[in-house]
Parts: C-alpha cells; sequence; structure tokens
C-alpha cells in the first residue's frame, strides 16, 4: 500500500486572475496622473494604465443586517492497511507514502500583473502606471477534519513490515491570497511626480496611490 493520496477541499470562492502587458514603448493611455489601488468612490478597484482588481465576499459581512453566517466544512476520513486472518511468512509488507488531506477555504485567489518594455517613458507626459487591488471578506466559518487510520499486520515471521513517510494533514482558512505585480523596463518614468502614498485604517478601507501600487485587504468576522 504505497503512494496513494486522498483529498477532499471545499471551497467557497475561487479566483486566478492576471494582466499580461509586452511592448518596446508603453506610454501612458488612460489619462490618470496617479495609479491607485484599494478603496475607491465606488467601492474597492483599481485605477491606472494597466489595473486589475479581485472582490471576494462571503456570508453578510460587516455592517450587514440580518445576513447568515456562510458554513464551509470538509471532513475526510481514510484507512490504509494491510491486514488478514493468516500468519504471513517470509514476505515486505509497506504502507508508505501515502498521503491524506482536508482542506476548507472561504476566499482563495492568484492575482497577477506583469509589463515588460524596453521604455514606459512617455517623453511628451507622465509614464505609465500600474494597479493591483484585491480584496477578500469572509463572514464564515470554516471546519476541516482529516481522520486517518495505518495499519499492518502484526502476525508475521521472517518478514519486515514498513509504515513510514504516511502524512494527514487538515487545513482551514478564511482568506487566502497570492498577489504579484512585475514591472520590468529599461526606463521606468515616473507617474505621480511624488512620493507613493498608503492608507491603511484598522477597520475597512485601505487605499495606496503611486506610480506602480498593490493594494491587498482581508476582512474575516
Amino acid at each position: 500500500v504505497v503512494a496513494n493520496t486522498l483529498i477532499g477541499t471545499a471551497i467557497g470562492n475561487n479566483a486566478a486572475n492576471s494582466l499580461t502587458a509586452s511592448a518596446n514603448i508603453i506610454a501612458n493611455g488612460s489619462g490618470h496622473d496617479i495609479a491607485a489601488a484599494g478603496a475607491q468612490s465606488d467601492g474597492y478597484g483599481a485605477k491606472g494604465d494597466f489595473a486589475l482588481a479581485n472582490a471576494q465576499r462571503l456570508g453578510a459581512g460587516f455592517g450587514s443586517e440580518g445576513g447568515s453566517t456562510a458554513w464551509i466544512a470538509s471532513n475526510v476520513t481514510g484507512r490504509f492497511a494491510i491486514e488478514g486472518q493468516d500468519d504471513i511468512d517470509r514476505s515486505s509488507l509497506m504502507i508508505d507514502a501515502n498521503a491524506q488531506a482536508a482542506s476548507a477555504l472561504g476566499n482563495t485567489a492568484v492575482n497577477r500583473i506583469a509589463v515588460t518594455a524596453t521604455s514606459l517613458i512617455d517623453e511628451d507626459g507622465p509614464a505609465a502606471g500600474s494597479a493591483l487591488s484585491s480584496f477578500q471578506s469572509g463572514d464564515v466559518d470554516v471546519q476541516a477534519a482529516s481522520d486517518l487510520w495505518v495499519a499492518g499486520n502484526g502476525g508475521v515471521t521472517d518478514s519486515s513490515v514498513s509504515l513510514s513517510g504516511n502524512s494527514n494533514r487538515a487545513l482551514a482558512v478564511i482568506n487566502d491570497v497570492d498577489n504579484a505585480l512585475l514591472v520590468d523596463a529599461v526606463r521606468i518614468g515616473a507617474l505621480t511626480g511624488y512620493g507613493a502614498g498608503a492608507e491603511v485604517p484598522l477597520w475597512g478601507g485601505g487605499r495606496i496611490e503611486g506610480d506602480h501600487v498593490l493594494c491587498n485587504v482581508q476582512e474575516a468576522l
């Protein structure tokens, strides 16, 4: 019984977003004089020549009335075993490298922006800017349980029994995200002409401004 896998996964919201731009010269074509990510006048989002925004919500969230809490659960039960009624003679028994896992995920996402150019400078105006915004809110109960039994026959003669390298894992997460913003250029000009700014209040909000910005906001109840 070798290298078997038993996996159970429950996911509320799952997203994979990407924005890629590649050129010799990339100029400011949006009219924005600043790149901004995070809280906007009309919600969470991103503004810039290259902008990507991801928003995920589970359950009622902050400031809501009469909503219910979401529930996400993953329960896995497994048994890897070699058993029998008769004695085993001159044999090699292996229960090795088996894996079991239970995962319960509320919001999960992968967000990517990649801008590649020789020059991001517009000789007659500001340079191009980029912004990535990720927002996750979870009013949710997440539960993960993994019950695993590994058993070998003890009635052996002139034999070997190996129980090695087996794994059991349970993971419960409300918000999980992987964000990356890549800008690769020989010449990278300024968009704003002044320093970047970040506002990160204790409750809600969150906004980043600058030439190339990334803002991540996560709420969990």
